[in-house]
């Protein structure tokens, strides 16, 4: 996970307009950015429809076959020309043991191993979702179609870490993510990494989107634009 971001905190009006994407590690005139908003149709096995669809559309934007299409669903690096992935999964292998109550006893190396005692952690959640943890990127050496910056707040788990240790987040029993204070909301909440918020009475609205994740608000006057909790 990085910790840069290209150019949609500085410039809001340019979200649909570009393609809010950036590379690392080429020269810049080895990188071509496409015209076109949004993203390519993602993929994890070939062959499928979607990546079908997302050759075409890399075909019909530079004028020529790719030379090669790689493919994993965790991805640490690639190797040019072999082809080679290097995999996350194979590099950073971890069990996960989740127990509410009684003792446990472990043998051997558990160097990899993460332990849950009863609710989910957002820092156990960070290391099982983005096992390498996160990435300090140079935002001068990003070639990107908007100028990169760094995070307010990291995304997904890694802020909910932030807003915890700062205190803008406290979490109760259930595992519901209390919002004490003016935050905002960590980018990437959506799917597995979706989480309950409740804001308090007298706390404003969270800033940005809570992806697919519920939003109580106690202060009903202040009237929610997100997705409540049932």
């Amino acid at each position: 996970m990085s910790s840069s971001v290209t150019g949609d905190t500085a410039n809001p009006d340019a979200r649909g307009k570009v393609s809010l994407v950036g590379a690392t590690g080429l020269p810049e005139d080895r990188i071509s950015l496409f015209a076109k908003p949004g993203c390519l149709n993602s993929f994890s096995e070939m062959p499928s429809s979607s990546s079908v669809r997302a050759v075409a559309e890399v075909r019909e934007a530079t004028g020529q076959e790719p030379f090669k299409v790689f493919t994993a669903y965790s991805v640490l690096g690639f190797s040019i020309p072999s082809g080679k992935v290097e995999s996350v999964a194979n590099i950073y292998r971890q069990l996960l043991v989740e127990k509410g109550v009684g003792s446990l006893r472990l043998e051997g190396s558990i160097g990899n191993m993460i332990l849950r005692a009863g609710r989910s952690q957002a820092l156990d959640d960070l290391y099982l979702y983005s096992p390498a943890g996160l990435v300090e990127i140079d935002p001068k050496s990003v070639v990107s179609s908007l100028p990169a910056q760094t995070y307010e707040v990291f995304p997904e788990q890694a802020g909910l870490v932030q807003l915890l240790e700062s205190g803008a987040l406290t979490m109760n029993r259930s595992g519901e993510y209390i919002v004490q204070k003016k935050m905002r909301f960590p980018a990437g909440l959506a799917g597995a990494h979706q989480v309950k918020f409740l804001v308090l009475r007298g706390v404003p609205l969270p800033d940005g989107h809570p992806g697919h994740s519920c939003v109580t608000v106690e202060d009903q006057t202040l009237g929610s634009k997100f997705e409540p909790c049932r």
